[in-house]
């Protein structure tokens, strides 16, 4: 997901899901979409500059008994955290 560009975040807070929407190198739109949704932290400090695209993207993992976790890490030096019981990733 290196350079990916990340477009949106949509939360649906009475079912407990999200999907992240982001554009790949060949201009797909990829989605994560997250179910049983606990937690979504997102920092858009920008401690390295404006960017939207992704850095590094790390996950799923055990999240201490919360269910698992993604992080994707943006150029810009901010996070995007996402605590789930399940994720669907792209490909």
């Amino acid at each position: 997901m290196h350079d990916w560009t990340l477009v949106d975040i949509l939360v649906r807070w009475k079912e407990a899901t999200a999907v992240v929407s982001l554009v790949d190198g060949s201009s797909a739109v990829r989605e994560i979409r997250c179910a049983g949704v606990n937690k979504v932290s997102v920092s858009r400090d920008l401690p390295w500059g404006p960017s939207n695209s992704v850095l590094e993207f790390k996950g799923p993992r055990s999240s201490g008994g919360q269910g698992m976790q993604i992080v994707i890490e943006m150029q810009s030096g901010d996070l995007v955290e996402i605590v789930a019981q399940s994720f669907d990733l792209p490909s």
